[in-house]
């Protein structure tokens, strides 16, 4: 008998994407919301689920979360038709002083490179 498998995207403090698969999405959050997860959500703590879709088997979601991962963030944000008003200080990353490119949203600075910068703009 063949289980359904999740390939999900959850959200971490400081605005950074996890992705992983699980036949159970929501417990698999809850692990990791007690440390129980992954080391990267030890240290970056999910703080909600933002993106889940369901897969026939582990193979296909093994294979559906590679493809995921090999994307660049902001093609995340859009392909999976994340709300583009959640990008206002949470999707994008706060700029360090002296970073050439910079996005002002509500008074907030992130930075955003060339193609990427574009792309974003398309989604707002």
């Amino acid at each position: 008998m063949s289980t359904n498998w999740f390939v999900y995207i959850l959200l971490c403090e400081g605005g950074s994407f996890y992705t992983g698969i699980s036949p159970n999405p929501q417990r698999r959050f809850e692990d990791h919301e007690k440390g129980k997860g992954s080391a990267y959500t030890r240290s970056h703590k999910p703080v909600r689920i933002l993106y889940s879709e369901k897969l026939p088997s582990k193979s296909a979601a093994l294979k559906r979360e590679l493809e995921i991962k090999s994307w660049p963030r902001l093609k995340k944000i859009h392909l999976l038709n994340l709300k583009a008003s959640l990008m206002g200080g949470v999707f994008l990353r706060k700029l360090r002083p002296g970073t050439d490119s910079k996005f002002r949203d509500k008074g907030k600075v992130f930075g955003v490179m060339g193609d990427e910068r574009k792309a974003m703009l398309k989604c707002r």
